[in-house]
C-alpha cells in the first residue's frame, strides 16, 4: 500500500483505483486506447476520401486515341484552361461533364487532378445552328447541346448543370463538323443536255459527335437536274471518312449552274457542316462544240 499512497493524478487508474504502472490491464486502458486509435483512423480515412474525390479525373485516366493527333495544333479561340490557364486551349479541349464551366487542355486532362471523371472531348469550335437554349436564350448554343425528347426543346450545358431539367431522357450532343471535297465525273463541269453526271463527296467526320444518318439537301439555286433527297446510313466516328454519290441526267437549258449542296442530321434533326458549292455549265445544239469535256 505504500507504493500507491505515493502515486498522484495520472498515476492512479480512475477505474480501478490501482497504480496505473506498465503493463496495468484495466478495461479502462484498453478502452482509451482503442478509442484514441478509432479518432486517427477516422481522420486518415476522411483525407483519403478526400484525395480519391479531388483525383478523380486521374484515376479515370483516358488513353488517348491516335485520331486526336491530328489536332494537336486547333485553336479553341475562346476557351481557356482551368488547369494551367492557357488561352486559348491549343489542341483536344476536354469539357467536364459534370462542371456548369469547367475546361482542360490535352496536357492538364492526364495531370491536373479534377473531382469528376468523365469529359466531352472538343475538337471543334462550330455551334448548333439555328438551336436556342429555352433557358438562357443564348443562340446559338455553343458546346454541349442538351435535347430533350419529352418537351422537344433545347438547353446549352450550364443551364442544365445549373438548373437542372425536369426530365431525364436528355441526350448530349457535341457540335458537328465535317470536312467534304467533291468531284464531278467531268472534272470541267461541262455538259450537254442528256450527259449522264456523278457528283462525288468525299466527306470527313472532323468531330467527336458521331454521325448516323444524313440527309442530303440542296439549298441553293435551281439544278440542271431532277434532285431527289437522298438519306445515308454512314456510322461516322471521329475521323471517319465516307463516299456519297449523286447522279442522273443533264436535263436544264444551257446555261450556268451554281447550287450549293448541304448535309442535315436526320436523328439530331441539325444541318452538318457549310453549304458546298457546286458549277456546272450546260450546252446544247451549236453551242455544244465549244464545251469540250
Amino acid at each position: 500500500m505504500e507504493a500507491a499512497e505515493t502515486l498522484k493524478g495520472d498515476d492512479v487508474c480512475p477505474m480501478c483505483n490501482l497504480p496505473a504502472q506498465e503493463g496495468h490491464s484495466c478495461l479502462h486502458s484498453l478502452r482509451t486506447a482503442v478509442i484514441s486509435l478509432k479518432k486517427v483512423i477516422y481522420q486518415q480515412n476522411k483525407r483519403i476520401q478526400f484525395l480519391l474525390e479531388s483525383t478523380q479525373s486521374l484515376q479515370a485516366k483516358q488513353e488517348d486515341k491516335p485520331e486526336l493527333l491530328l489536332f494537336k495544333d486547333f485553336d479553341h479561340e475562346t476557351v481557356a484552361c482551368d488547369g494551367c490557364g492557357a488561352f486559348p486551349i491549343i489542341g483536344v479541349r476536354y469539357k467536364c461533364k459534370e462542371c456548369a464551366d469547367y475546361d482542360l487542355c490535352q496536357k492538364c486532362r492526364n495531370s491536373t487532378p479534377h473531382c469528376h471523371s468523365e469529359f466531352f472531348i472538343f475538337t471543334t469550335n462550330k455551334s448548333h445552328e439555328g438551336k436556342n437554349c429555352v433557358g438562357c436564350l443564348q443562340s446559338p448554343i455553343k458546346g454541349v447541346m442538351y435535347h430533350c425528347n419529352e418537351c422537344n426543346c433545347n438547353h446549352c450545358h450550364g443551364c442544365v448543370k445549373e438548373k437542372g431539367h425536369n426530365h431525364a431522357n436528355v441526350e448530349p450532343i457535341i457540335p458537328f463538323d465535317i470536312r467534304v471535297e467533291t468531284f464531278l465525273n467531268k472534272p470541267s463541269g461541262r455538259y450537254k443536255q442528256g450527259d449522264n453526271f456523278k457528283i462525288t463527296f468525299v466527306i470527313q467526320n472532323l468531330s467527336t459527335q458521331k454521325i448516323k444518318k444524313m440527309l442530303m439537301i440542296i439549298t441553293k439555286g435551281l439544278p440542271p437536274f431532277k434532285f431527289n433527297q437522298k438519306e445515308a446510313d454512314v456510322d461516322m466516328e471521329l475521323c471517319d471518312i465516307r463516299q456519297l454519290d449523286y447522279e442522273g441526267k443533264i436535263t436544264g437549258q444551257s446555261g450556268k449552274y451554281e447550287i450549293a449542296f448541304r448535309f442535315f442530321s436526320v436523328v439530331e434533326e441539325e444541318y452538318i457542316g457549310p453549304e458546298i458549292p457546286v458549277t456546272i455549265y450546260v450546252s446544247s445544239g451549236f453551242l455544244s462544240g465549244i464545251f469540250k469535256s
